[in-house]
């Protein structure tokens, strides 16, 4: 039994398969070579055969014939040991002139599948450029990218010696790009730049999507720190030479440059009627929570999409077309993995209003995949389902005939009852006199007027109780989640920092002096280490969730 269950294990493995692809530096000089370096895993007989395309550049070695290529690792499964086949390759490649050296069309052929992966560029220099001891940079996966396509950023500080409390002078806008960012926990690593040892700190993060085909720029940001200045200075006493130094902090404030990025359209061509605008890969889940419905009862359904795409621009599809449901609400929620990562659920409630077999649906979800340049599909199914009539519902009384039925039984005495069995009637129909049916429209008539006058009142309200926009705020009620919710409730304000926000903002003086202290408090802690304490203050948070619902 274990050796199927080993050879089902490797089939799958091999179908799944993915690739790594990278390159040793995203900046280089004319003079200098790169490595890019290609690696995966595969448990197949025959020889993978790997594949790219170079722009600008040209293979100086490679171990595509050495033996370093393949490297074999043991594993234990199910009490036995099993081998899996680890490939590395790795090519030296020169530029050939300054400017760009793109690696792209990627791929290893495996027999019976083509695995692809995105192309990757490095800048080349004419000559060395003279690094600073400290310096600010912006880095990105890809500078050329499909409309709706991931592309991931992060702002960098490289130094040399020690910094401290580095802090945002001016934040990115990212105009023509819908973002997602946070703000990381410091932490150092070290990393070589043109052959000289660099310490690095991540500062924000960010996953950008265009929105607009064309030449775009990723927007710089200003940080200032602090930095420790050495003076040596040379002294004579007592007929003897000797040195000291001096230290003091010093204050510097560096920005990073413009980065572009060359925006492409999605193709039009072969473009099907089910794309969703979405790009990359993604996943799609439907459920429903029942087949048979009884008339006037509801009908729930979730989809559930993961993936890489914007999923922020993402609309809820049509499930059900049937006019024997009616779409009684329709909700959108984003699912937070992590500041980054983000999922999309739809919650769908449709009523039941008359008793119909409604056939089987199949939806069609079209997604571009940006590394094949092709459309790809997803179809779900959504089962038959049958509406069962009450009986206890005029909205049950469908056929003509019935409703003949039903004036006949109502011009008989006030007292008598007739049990009808005709059309979709399933239970007795009672019928009243003249004399009671107009107290029954006076009754209902006040019971209406009342639960209208009732609804008008808490109607400005309704909106606002509804749900807690501060659930996740309240949860991890630091600087980034601080950031994050004022920016989403101040859309309108313009200003490149987070006291131009609160400047701006349409609250009491009260609440504009708590966001400033606690805005105050916060940097301190995620950038001086300081442990002051913050506040939830319900009160004020509401008023900013108000002013900006006022607002729009």
């Amino acid at each position: 039994m274990f050796k199927y269950i080993v050879l089902f294990l490797l089939t799958f493995s091999s179908l799944a398969q993915t690739i790594t692809a990278k390159v040793s530096s995203s900046e280089v000089s004319l003079e200098d070579s790169f490595k890019l370096i290609i690696n995966f895993e595969y448990q197949g007989e025959t020889e993978p055969y790997v594949n790219f395309k170079l722009n600008n550049a040209e293979i100086v070695s490679d171990n595509t014939n050495d033996a370093s290529r393949l490297m074999i690792k043991g594993y234990f499964a199910g009490g036995k040991m099993v081998q899996k086949k680890v490939y590395n390759y790795v090519y030296e490649l020169r530029a050939i002139k300054t400017g760009s050296a793109v690696i792209r069309d990627i791929k290893v052929d495996f027999g019976a599948q083509v695995v692809k992966h995105r192309s990757l560029t490095v800048r080349v220099l004419s000559q060395r450029a003279r690094l600073q001891d400290y310096f600010v940079r912006a880095e990105v996966d890809k500078t050329q990218a499909y409309v709706g396509e991931k592309i991931d950023l992060v702002y960098y500080i490289y130094f040399k010696g020690q910094i401290s409390n580095p802090e945002f002078v001016k934040f990115p806008v990212q105009k023509n790009f819908l973002k997602r960012f946070e703000l990381p926990r410091s932490s150092v690593e070290s990393v070589s730049i043109q052959g000289e040892i660099y310490k690095r700190a991540a500062l924000y993060k960010s996953v950008l999507y265009p929105e607009k085909a064309g030449d775009l720029s990723i927007d710089p940001v200003e940080i200032r720190f602090q930095h420790p200045d050495y003076t040596s200075r040379r002294g004579n006493a007592f007929g003897m030479s000797f040195t000291f130094s001096t230290g003091s902090e010093k204050t510097k404030v560096l920005r990073s440059d413009r980065v572009k990025i060359k925006a492409l359209p999605i193709p039009v061509e072969n473009m099907p009627k089910s794309f969703t605008g979405l790009v990359g890969k993604h996943t799609f889940n439907l459920s429903l929570n029942k087949s048979k419905i009884v008339v006037n009862d509801v009908l729930e359904a979730r989809l559930e999409i993961r993936g890489d795409g914007a999923l922020e621009k993402f609309d809820a599809p049509r499930l059900i077309t049937s006019d024997a449901f009616e779409v009684f609400e329709t909700r959108a929620e984003m699912i937070e993995q992590t500041a980054l990562v983000k999922n999309k659920v739809f919650d769908y409630t449709f009523l039941a209003k008359r008793a119909e077999f409604v056939s089987e649906r199949k939806i069609e979800l079209s997604t571009f995949n940006p590394l094949t340049g092709n459309f790809e599909t997803t179809e779900l199914t959504i089962d038959p389902l049958i509406i069962i009539g009450s009986g206890s519902a005029a909205s049950n009384i469908a056929s003509d005939e019935t409703n003949d039925v039903v004036k006949k039984v109502q011009q008989t005495a006030p007292a008598e009852v007739k049990t009808v069995v005709s059309g979709n009637i399933m239970a007795p129909v009672f019928t009243n006199s003249k004399k009671r049916n107009l107290w029954d429209i006076i009754n209902y008539s006040l019971i209406g007027i009342a639960a209208f006058v009732i609804a008008l009142t808490a109607f400005p309200y309704i909106r606002f109780f509804d749900r807690d926009p501060f659930k996740n705020l309240k949860r991890e009620f630091n600087y980034s989640n601080i950031f994050h919710h004022i920016t989403t409730f101040t859309p309108d304000v313009h200003g490149d920092s987070l006291n131009d926000r609160i400047k701006g903002m349409r609250v009491s003086p009260e609440a504009r002096k708590y966001f400033n202290d606690l805005v105050d408090n916060a940097g301190k802690n995620e950038y001086k280490g300081a442990k002051l304490p913050l506040k939830y203050k319900k009160e004020y948070w509401q008023e900013l969730a108000r002013a900006n619902n006022e607002n729009n």
